[in-house]
């Protein structure tokens, strides 16, 4: 399937926002396993970092995830989308 040169373009910076937002997210909760050390995350729902003094870090990389969600969807979309 040919491209257009701003077609590629459009499709490289959603890839790297993906990416970035994956990365972020992960970044971020491995962080809040260190600066959280009373949440134990193997009993207890990820969710509970959303409560207490580093709940804005949770948001932040839900936010992040979600967006790179998105940039994967529209990207996959615009790759094998309709025709």
């Amino acid at each position: 399937m040919a491209q257009s040169g701003g077609e590629r373009g459009a499709l490289r910076v959603l890839a790297l926002l993906a990416i970035v937002g994956v990365a972020a997210f992960l970044l971020l909760l491995a962080a809040l396993h260190f600066l959280r050390p009373d949440v134990n995350p193997v009993v207890e729902p990820m969710s509970n970092y959303a409560v207490g003094p580093y709940a804005f870090l949770f948001t932040v990389a839900d936010i992040g995830y979600g967006l790179a969600a998105l940039a994967l969807t529209l990207g996959l979309y615009l790759v094998c989308g309709a025709k």
